[in-house]
């Protein structure tokens, strides 16, 4: 169970981050009971994959992805690709995320601090914590994904128990198919192969994760208007407002500041990773903890 729970924080920082649940939100907006349909067709494809990055034939070590790769393509193409896949996302998803949890606090928490004030300050946590040894970073990540996993679950089961319309509604409601919207629903996913060091993969962490996102969409899509959540640009705090009012804004709060820091620390991780799997002899164990969050 703690192997599992390890895998599924790790695995799971990403999907439960706010940038995954205004995917989730636009596509319920825009597909209608579609996107369950296509969200679950993805989830599937997902743990197919998950499960053959697993397999017993391949090398059960961390960054088995770039061994892979370097196999089927050569040294330079996978060190090319691995940078291009982790590098940018890394600095470039982290920035809007903690940019939206700055935001997020000032306007549910306090609203006399600073927005980027408190943007800096989650970075600079998040940056002292990748100092500590990896045990420590292993623990703040599954208290991150426990706040943030708990919370949706909570608002989610509340929202079904008591709809606000019948299922038979959202069934019946109009859905546009959108090639671009359903492929969306893809990166909702990313960084889910992310594994501790001397750890498979869980091959039900993309399953669980899956079926918190796909509870969250049913929610939604009973209490919000598929239009007010196709144009919305936080439909997860229109949804949270509507399913519980201020408490519910209040623990979506929680949400996204917890899946921002679960995020990030899981993408910061990731790209540790990553670069200790390509040069392994040139960056050693206190170079890549000293160094590389810097």
């Amino acid at each position: 169970m703690k192997s599992f729970y390890l895998s599924f924080a790790l695995g799971c920082g990403w999907l439960l981050s706010p940038e995954s649940l205004v995917i989730a939100g636009n596509s319920g907006g825009r597909l209608g009971w579609l996107s369950l349909v296509f969200f679950a067709a993805v989830l599937l494809l997902i743990s197919i994959c998950s499960r053959l990055l697993a397999h017993q034939q391949l090398p059960a070590v961390p960054g088995k992805e770039f061994i892979i790769l370097q196999k089927l393509s050569g040294t330079i193409p996978a060190v090319s690709l691995s940078i291009a896949a982790c590098l940018p996302l890394t600095i470039l998803a982290a920035t809007g995320l903690l940019v939206t949890s700055g935001y997020t606090f000032n306007e549910v928490f306090l609203y006399w601090f600073p927005n980027f004030g408190f943007a800096f300050l989650l970075l600079a946590l998040l940056t002292l914590l990748q100092l500590l040894p990896e045990k420590y970073i292993h623990w703040a990540q599954i208290c991150f994904v426990t706040l943030a996993a708990g919370g949706l679950l909570f608002l989610s089961l509340y929202g079904i128990l008591t709809p606000e319309k019948a299922v038979s509604e959202i069934v019946q409601q109009p859905a546009h198919f959108s090639p671009a919207t359903a492929s969306s629903l893809l990166v909702l996913f990313a960084a889910i192969t992310l594994a501790p060091q001397k750890q498979k993969i869980h091959t039900l962490v993309p399953l669980a994760g899956g079926t918190i996102i796909f509870l969250w969409m049913l929610a939604s899509l009973l209490y919000v208007s598929p239009d007010r959540l196709a144009d919305s640009t936080i439909p997860y705090m229109t949804a949270a407002r509507k399913i519980m009012g201020d408490p519910g804004r209040q623990i979506m709060g929680v949400v996204v500041i917890s899946g921002t820091a679960a995020a990030v620390n899981g993408l910061m991780l990731l790209t540790k990773q990553m670069c200790f799997s390509i040069s392994p002899a040139l960056l050693p164990q206190q170079g890549r903890r000293w160094l590389l969050p810097l």
